[in-house]
């Protein structure tokens, strides 16, 4: 190799032999000694950073009085012992000792340098992460056997790391509280430690939207450096400091942090995801640092099959923090991490990061109902193999519905095909994936549903629909559509149509009162089985164009088949489409990916089975959040939906649509014989639908006559909804009234309902203390709710009761409570067993002036008991009472 000339410029110095032939780079391994020497006469004394320059070569003092030649390593942010003959450093990595001029090796950084991958392989993984085994070009091949030996060695030193070093002890964990500030909560975090370590779930936003939307409150608190995952020392970095230093994001630094959001199934552009937050810390002067390399890198499914990704990564990690901190990365820190490489508890295979640093540990959790305040929570111990994953404290960030239940439409392609089958999206295995990003996609997918169900269950188990608060008109029962219509818009804003199963009748009236409708200002028609995320944008684009794409015609054609509706018929979606245009009104889908139900939609007698009953409560939830968002977004505007029966008005205590949006319920029957067209109170129906038999039930029935002679009457009766052992139903005889239940497999059980005393008892084997009692059936029956059990039909003619009035009917369960503000002070509401509410004062305690409590006997409280403040003392009543906090409505 040819000799190097002198640099252009540098001023001649009495030194020797500073710089020789240049060698790309000496193989590693080789100790500080090799590489150090004493001062040449004429070397320059070290300047303000620690250098001494000659020749534009940097030399530094170490503690034995040698100096070294040292050069900028950007995989490992350390400066680099480097010997004359070489042009990249091979040597060890090195620190300055703060307030001195002398340099000592980095240990930590010297490790990591081992793992790094060449300079020469580097755009080779950067341009193709995800190097194959069928990688033909010889350049490919060089760089995978390269990675494939830097793999082997870091999960070798990670066996020996883990076996042989000993951890650092536990921090001390701050008490987990509800409705603590964020800022309160990072004050906690860091008020006896440098670190912090978050755990999360990829393609969960809530990680993501609690630093962006925190990031200039850790800034203020001293955080100066972000690690994260996903982004490598070796690839990434030096892009990672140019962004930091310049603002300037490369196009491949951009690219792959969109790329995580696309490859994992995280929400589109402009939401809560790693581009942002990576923007969002620069701009706070936080400093990004990447926490893989090319080698502990994930690439495929073959891959990780080669090394123990938890263990590479977690050594890795751990190394990059450590070589950190001694390189004079100053202030405190924050990782964000995939849970298991966070808060791994596996003492046989790795700790996590949290405990190799020695820091807290938060699992952050995604939830989308409830307060807006992020809450910490004690995780909750386990004897499973979960419990090798346990952070120290949970962390719950509430995040916005729609980031979390509407899919990316970059994965419609691969979604769409597979959610309108008749099987529905494929189980995910290695049979089903064809690659990793599409098990990673369909992985997302059935997260966001399992989410989405838990969300709906917690929505219904707060949400209280008030009776009587919806403006239900009394109509003559022969009134022309025109005239009813009217009347229903008259002071209500919406109206949810019912279809029966198979059946065109709701279209029907429908589609031949559009007129009547654009007349009446009707804006939008919301069809259920459309999906926002994937469809809206091909309806959108009709109603601009009036061009029927053919996609659309496609799936408009799918949904009529599975229905057994005419696709070309007088009454199909198609023709819906074509005529809301005509007369102004836009069609608005109603369902989303995540929320589309699962499978084909026919009869299934085993009542085991029950899909519908489960979407009930997911669509409903979605269908009542997506209208509120347009009514937010476009203000107040009359609308109406088409939906199954079974989504209009409450089933099986789950609130319907009607009840949700404070809209009129309207169920279509078909009929034989005359009037042609009858509109009444609906008094219910006992139906078979995919799952079995339920009792449906709208607040207005229409009749509509199909044909001359009269319809077979349904043979199904009440009892027939009586599927699982916590379903009841009232019935009434001569004697009084009946509690009938079906145990699993065993006849139906009839408990007569007795009074004592104008009072009614606790029926037996009910679950209710004996010494209970009830002034009417009606508190009976919502006892009986109020601990878990369904009623599935109601009673014909209704339930007895005595009048009631209550002022706070949101507290519909014992146990709810809220704070309350009367003349003299705040108070204590809850609900009582009895259906009764109780008020307690709260009061000041004597002579401690800064202090609460409270006399409340049923609770265990005698007024000895002190409380900090409000929050102390819903706290206590959560924890040590197992109350249940109201949360209000816009919360949900």
């Amino acid at each position: 190799m040819a000799p190097v000339a002198r640099i252009p410029g540098a001023a001649p110095i009495a030194i020797s032999n500073i710089t020789g032939p240049v060698a790309n780079s000496l193989s590693p391994g080789r100790p500080l000694s090799a590489y150090s020497r004493p001062a040449p006469k004429g070397l320059p004394p070290a300047d303000s950073e620690g250098f001494r320059v000659a020749q534009q070569r940097k030399f530094v003092n170490l503690e034995d009085g040698q100096v070294v030649m040292v050069r900028y390593d950007e995989s490992v942010r350390s400066y680099c012992a480097q010997a004359r003959e070489e042009f990249l450093p091979s040597g060890p990595a090195l620190y300055r000792v703060a307030g001195s001029d002398i340099w000592k090796e980095n240990s930590a950084a010297t490790a990591l340098r081992q793992y790094q991958l060449p300079e020469e392989h580097r755009l080779v993984v950067a341009q193709a992460p995800a190097l194959s085994n069928t990688s033909s070009s010889l350049v490919q091949i060089a760089t995978k056997k390269k990675l494939v030996e830097l793999r082997a060695r870091l999960l070798a030193n990670s066996d020996t790391f883990f076996r042989n070093s000993a951890l650092p002890p536990a921090p001390t964990r701050p008490q987990p509280s509800r409705g603590t500030s964020p800022r309160a909560m990072i004050e906690a975090f860091y008020q006896n430690a440098e670190g912090l370590v978050l755990g999360e779930v990829l393609t969960s936003p809530g990680s993501k939207l609690f630093l962006i939307e925190n990031m200039a409150t850790l800034a203020e608190k001293g955080v100066k450096t972000l690690y994260l995952e996903h982004l490598r020392t070796d690839i990434e970095q030096i892009h990672l400091d140019h962004f930091h230093k310049t603002g300037i994001m490369s196009h491949q630094l951009d690219t792959h942090l969109r790329v995580l959001g696309t490859v994992y199934g995280s929400s589109s552009p402009g939401f809560y995801n790693y581009h942002r937050l990576v923007s969002t810390a620069q701009a706070h002067g936080i400093r990004v640092q990447a926490l893989d390399c090319a080698a502990s890198y994930s690439l495929s499914k073959d891959e990780r099959a080669l090394f123990d990704h938890g263990r590479v990564m977690v050594q890795h990690a751990n190394q990059v923090i450590h070589a950190d901190r001694l390189n004079g990365a100053g202030g405190k820190w924050i990782a964000l991490l995939e849970n298991k490489h966070a808060n791994s508890r596996h003492s046989g295979i790795a700790p996590g990061l949290a405990m190799a640093q020695g820091v807290i540990g938060l699992q952050v959790e995604d939830v989308v109902i409830g307060p807006a305040a992020q809450t910490l929570l004690p995780v909750a111990s386990s004897t499973t193999h979960t419990n090798f994953i346990g952070a120290d404290l949970k962390l719950s960030v509430k995040v916005p519905w729609n980031v979390s239940f509407e899919a990316s439409p970059r994965f419609r392609d691969l979604l769409n095909p597979e959610i309108r089958e008749k099987k529905g999206v494929a189980i995910m295995d290695s049979g089903n994936a064809t690659n990793s990003v599409n098990r990673n996609i369909r992985s997302e997918f059935f997260r966001r549903k399992e989410l989405l169900e838990k969300t709906a269950q917690a929505f219904f188990s707060h949400s209280q629909v008030i009776p009587g608060q919806r403006p239900v008109p009394q109509l003559p029962a022969e009134s022309p559509p025109a005239q009813f219509l009217e009347k229903i818009y008259e002071n209500s804003q919406g109206l949810v149509l019912g279809a029966g199963a198979k059946s065109t009748m709701a279209r029907q009236l429908l589609i031949d009162n559009l007129p009547v409708l654009s007349k009446l200002q009707v804006q939008r028609i919301y069809v259920q089985h459309l999906m926002k995320d994937f469809d809206q944008q091909l309806l959108d684009d009709f109603h601009t164009t009036g061009v029927i794409p053919d996609e659309l015609k496609n799936l408009l054609r799918n949904e009529d088949s599975k229905d057994s509706i005419d696709p070309k018929g007088k009454y199909s979606l198609r023709q819906l489409l074509v005529g809301a245009r005509q007369h102004g009104i836009r069609i608005q889908a109603l369902d989303t990916a995540i929320s589309y139900p699962d499978g084909k939609r026919v009869q299934n007698r085993d009542p085991a089975w029950s899909p519908s009953i489960r979407r009930l409560s997911t669509f409903n939830y979605i269908a009542h959040k997506l209208i509120s968002a347009d009514q937010q977004q476009y203000g107040a505007h009359r609308w109406l939906a088409l939906v199954e029966s079974i989504h209009v008005n409450t089933l099986r205590q789950i609130p319907g649509l009607a009840e949700l949006q404070g809209a009129v319920g309207l169920r279509t029957v078909a009929t034989g014989g005359k009037p042609a067209l009858r509109i009444t109170p609906d008094s219910g129906e006992v139906a078979l639908f995919s799952n079995g038999v339920h009792q449906v039930r709208a607040d207005l029935k229409l009749e509509i006559s199909i044909q001359s002679s009269p319809l077979r009457p349904n043979q199904h009766n009440s009892r027939e909804c009586l599927h699982k052992p916590s379903d009841f139903l009232i019935e009434t005889t001569n004697e009084g009234f009946l509690l009938v239940q079906k145990p699993k497999d065993r006849p139906y059980t009839e408990i007569p309902l007795i009074a004592s005393e104008g009072q009614f008892l606790a029926p037996a084997g009910s679950g209710i203390p004996d010494s209970e009692r009830f002034s009417s059936i009606g508190d009976l029956v919502w006892r009986l709710k109020s601990i878990g059990m369904v009623q599935v039909a109601g009673t014909p003619g209704g339930l007895p009761g005595t009048l009631r009035l209550d002022t706070h009917p949101q507290l519909h369960r014992p146990g709810m409570f809220l704070f309350g503000q009367v003349e003299n002070g705040p108070v204590l509401v809850y609900r009582s067993t009895d259906r009764s509410l109780k008020v307690i004062p709260i009061l000041q305690k004597a002579g401690m002036p800064d202090q609460l409590c409270l006399k409340a006997p049923a609770l265990g409280y005698d007024g000895s008991e002190v409380f900090d403040d409000l929050d102390h003392l819903k706290r206590e009543l959560i924890y040590a009472k197992n109350l249940d906090p109201y949360i209000a409505h816009h919360d949900l």
